[in-house]
């Protein structure tokens, strides 16, 4: 390039008013097979199809994997030392101004691109067996010429209070539902959405706990926290199985474990125990066992609740046997 191309360039983007950019975000815990489309927003991609960049280079290098030595390396490591995330998403915006010029950059744009962000992230819990954790998340121009802007390789991360160990693993993450639940989750409106992104994130940190009982502790909260007060531990396991079923050996076996999960989270707060089995419907079964069920109910529940754009009238709901929800 001459100096007339480089004056050329300056000029160019010195000029711009507005950019089209890109805030991307890395995950552990999900993978993705292949790019979803969510809206004219938001994508899903497999984290090799992003552009190539000083954060994805960091990502993806091999010195960022640290191969465990021993069986005791591999129970202690998290995910940020098994290898590097599988999949991102992307948001698309418009940046304006694209150089602030001693301006502060504008709050609320970075506000409302960081709770999106937040948004996209736990809607996709709803979509997977694990639970979707920020990696690293960065913003980035599409056109080239204006990305040549960016000095270095800025990125942040939200360092997550609980990190899940390596044997946490990742799963697939959904792509036939995950398009229409994400858009769903982020177009409800308050108060709604107060009450799912606490219940969500509850979801998502129990899917992060290694204890049986400290998962029902946080999967518990998760559903108190739809409800619309405090309720007996009874009437929680019944709407769960009202919620997901009409027929009554389906909804006999929901309510089951749901109640069991209940207990597990009462005794480990209220006595410091985690309970080892409990009978569920005759059969002795693993606490393990059964949190991870009430937990994929939960999940199911809550997602029948964000694709219905509401949480349910419980007045209602109650008295018609969850036939009606509003």
């Amino acid at each position: 390039k001459s100096e007339r191309d480089a004056v050329a360039w300056l000029q160019r983007v010195l000029s711009a008013e507005s950019a089209d950019a890109l805030h991307v975000t890395a995950l552990w815990g999900v993978e993705c097979d292949r790019t979803i489309q969510v809206d004219e927003r938001i994508q899903i991609v497999p984290i090799e199809n992003l552009a190539e960049s000083p954060q994805k280079k960091w990502l993806m290098t091999p010195a960022f994997r640290i191969p465990p030595e021993s069986l005791g390396d591999l129970l202690v490591m998290t995910n940020f030392s098994n290898g590097h995330p599988k999949t991102a998403f992307t948001l698309r915006y418009a940046q304006a101004p694209v150089i602030a010029k001693g301006e502060p950059a504008l709050p609320s744009q970075l506000e409302s691109l960081s709770q999106l962000s937040k948004d996209v992230r736990l809607s996709m819990t709803l979509c997977c067996e694990t639970a979707p954790t920020e990696a690293l998340s960065w913003e980035e121009f599409i056109d080239p010429d204006m990305q040549r802007l960016s000095m270095g390789a800025m990125f942040r991360t939200t360092h997550e209070d609980i990190q899940p160990s390596a044997r946490h693993g990742s799963s697939l993450l959904n792509a036939e539902t995950a398009a229409g639940v994400i858009l769903k989750f982020v177009s409800i409106k308050d108060p709604d959405i107060r009450k799912l992104r606490i219940s969500v994130e509850r979801l998502n940190q129990a899917l992060r706990r290694s204890n049986v009982g400290d998962m029902a502790v946080d999967a518990v909260t998760a559903l108190d926290s739809i409800m619309e007060k405090e309720v007996s531990s009874y009437t929680m396991a019944l709407r769960v199985s009202q919620l997901l079923h009409e027929e009554p050996d389906r909804r006999e076996e929901a309510f089951a474990y749901s109640r069991a999960m209940l207990r597990i989270r009462n005794e480990r707060i209220h006595n410091g125990i985690t309970l080892e089995s409990m009978d569920i419907l005759g059969k002795d079964t693993k606490s393990k066992d059964i949190v991870g069920r009430a937990i994929g109910m939960l999940r199911e529940g809550i997602r029948r609740i964000v694709i219905a754009q509401s949480i349910p009238n419980w007045t209602r709901f109650d008295l018609t046997g969850g036939s009606r929800w509003n």
